[in-house]
């Protein structure tokens, strides 16, 4: 089972139990490639450690033809475990640029590279935010709006 890498072995997994009782394992921690110009271009390190994600959700909303959208700045202690994140819904589609910037400007000084994080989960305005794993498909997917997933080799890439 795709668990085990060069960097993992079966301890580093999280089990879940599907109706065929058979354990599908997740890593408990997982690499994000920081890629410029693409969904994971704001991730990084925050002076002291922290690490982050900025993400932008576009979530369908009364049957798919209309959205709302949301720009969250997740951020995580160096071990990868959530800390309260900074969910903040769009008034409109031009705000995008300067709500990411005035997240940014909070963390204060930060490089972008790759980072190392457990799946997490928030409950916002009626909505689910985090990486949620799907033990089924053996994924876990950035939510809401299913924007990227990671699956195995677990090495820091996304599907979109």
């Amino acid at each position: 089972s795709g668990c085990q890498t060069a960097s993992m072995d079966r301890r580093d997994c999280l089990s879940f139990n599907v109706a065929s009782e058979k354990t599908m394992p997740i890593p408990k921690v997982i690499p994000i490639r920081w890629m410029d110009d693409l969904h994971t271009a704001h991730v990084g390190e925050c002076k002291g450690g922290n690490q982050f994600f900025l993400a932008h959700h576009r979530v369908p909303v009364s049957g798919g033809q209309e959205h709302l959208d949301y720009v969250a700045l997740y951020r995580f202690r160096q071990d990868g475990r959530a800390i309260t994140p900074d969910i903040r819904r769009l008034p409109d589609s031009g705000a995008e640029e300067e709500v990411k910037s005035l997240l940014l400007r909070q963390l204060g000084e930060h490089e972008r590279h790759d980072i190392k994080v457990a799946p997490f989960q928030f409950a916002h305005d009626g909505h689910t935010f985090g990486l949620i794993p799907d033990s089924q498909q053996e994924t876990l997917t950035l939510e809401p709006g299913s924007m990227i997933t990671f699956m195995e080799p677990w090495d820091g890439e996304y599907f979109t």
